[in-house]
């Protein structure tokens, strides 16, 4: 099955300015590890580096590439056949989350953010490079405009879904900063709207794109408005067993411009799976059980 955003041309330019967002983002990524890899070979280093560090920032370097080479591949497609690849499948939410702290390394070592992912994380129906574009867009928005200056933080858990509905699998990326002012928070999901103080290399369009995506396949992104500190956000989408228990065939259906799966039934069969991965000795990325 192939799924493809409908080819409206407002659709189309909100994708696009979506996808240049994130290429900037990764660009930004791919310099910070080939700044520290070059670090590594400067002739005024007391020592050679170890096979470990070097391994170690050329796989974050290959990790960035890999990511720019996809978000170039979309903008291409869509900008030659005004569509893009939209295809589900049940992805794993905590592999996704894997990649993309391993991308994100460079930015959350410079601001000293342990992120702390508690497991067993949801399974969803979804695309991945999908899934992995909205977890970029909140682990860097966390990150950059959310955590505490002195002992930043960030959580990733699965939570329970908005609003009840058993047939959605939820996430929650929640950061120990100030927290957002309760009078600006219908703002932050404005396209090309940036809050006052945000970072200068902010553009507005991450989060009002990261929505759009999980609408595209079903689901939600909202902000956590019982959140006592700091700020989470809750990333909604159809849970995988569910959608892979339909006895048809999970077909896309367009509503005008707007896109979602058609799940007309629900799974009542085993759920979820847990995980048991990102290990980090240096305690930066942890599991809790």
């Amino acid at each position: 099955m192939k799924a493809n955003t409908p080819s409206d041309s407002t659709e189309i330019l909100l994708a696009l300015r979506g996808l240049s967002h994130d290429m900037g983002a990764s660009q930004m990524m791919l310099d910070h590890s080939f700044g520290r890899l070059k670090t590594l070979f400067l002739p005024s280093r007391e020592s050679p580096p170890s096979m470990e560090d070097i391994g170690n920032c050329l796989s974050q370097v290959e990790a960035c590439m890999r990511a720019s080479k996809g978000y170039l591949d979309d903008v291409i497609r869509l900008s030659t056949s005004g569509a893009a690849d939209m295809e589900p499948e049940p992805i794993e939410v905590a592999m996704v989350v894997d990649r993309v702290l391993t991308e994100q390394t460079p930015l959350l070592d410079e601001r000293a953010v342990r992120v702390q992912v508690r497991t067993p994380l949801p399974a969803v129906w979804c695309h991945p490079n999908q899934l992995k574009q909205v977890l970029t867009n909140l682990v860097r928005n966390a990150v950059l405009h959310g955590c505490s200056s002195t002992a930043p933080q960030i959580v990733i858990s699965q939570c329970l879904p908005p609003h009840g509905d058993d047939s959605m699998a939820a996430v929650r990326v929640h950061d120990n900063g100030p927290g957002l002012d309760p009078r600006r928070r219908r703002e932050i999901f404005l396209h090309g709207h940036r809050l006052s103080g945000a970072h200068a290399n902010g553009s507005g369009w991450g989060l009002p794109t990261a929505r759009r995506i999980c609408e595209l396949f079903g689901g939600s992104l909202e902000l956590d408005t019982n959140c006592a500190t700091g700020t989470a956000f809750i990333l909604a989408l159809p849970d995988a067993a569910d959608a892979m228990g339909q006895s048809g065939d999970l077909a896309p259906v367009e509503d005008g411009r707007q896109w979602r799966l058609q799940l007309d039934a629900r799974h009542t069969g085993p759920s979820r799976h847990e995980h048991s991965h990102l290990a980090n000795d240096e305690c930066r990325m942890t599991n809790v059980e």
